[in-house]
């Protein structure tokens, strides 16, 4: 029972200090459309990054990662708790691209992708704007792949 009490407290208190992750955190503006030559770069400028758990041609549903400066976390397949997912829609004329990550030299290259290559368990990065109602409006969506 302790033990249950603990773990249901540590999970608490990293679900209330990650959300107001990026509330005091400034994301440089992506008004070049420029795309990020290396990993941290692409990172800064999304977001959200996560896991597909749902996805249509309109939007996603997606596990969050969650990380502070040493360590990453994400819920296993199909034990996702339904109120961490967030929920991502497509805004008008979202460019989608396939980021391929070389772990190595932190380089990363890319090549056009289309909604169609986004499936259940899909790594993605986000750029865009939260709305009122906590959804993700994307503008570019990167299809996340580790390399080397």
């Amino acid at each position: 029972m302790k033990r249950n009490l603990l773990f249901l407290l540590i999970t608490l208190s990293l679900f209330i200090s990650c959300t107001g992750c990026g509330s005091g955190v400034s994301h440089p503006a992506d008004s070049s459309n420029a795309t990020p030559q290396n990993g941290d770069a692409l990172f800064e400028i999304c977001k959200l990054n996560g896991t597909v758990t749902e996805f249509s041609d309109r939007g996603c549903v997606l596990t969050p990662v969650i990380s502070d400066d040493s360590v990453a976390c994400q819920a296993a397949p199909d034990h996702e708790d339904q109120q961490d997912q967030v929920t991502v829609s497509y805004n008008d004329g979202c460019s989608f691209q396939i980021a391929h990550a070389n772990l190595q030299t932190g380089e990363i290259t890319y090549e056009d992708a289309s909604v169609a290559d986004i499936k259940k368990q899909t790594e993605l990065l986000i750029s865009g704007e939260y709305d009122t109602n906590d959804t993700l409006l994307a503008d570019r969506v990167f299809i996340y792949r580790a390399e080397g």
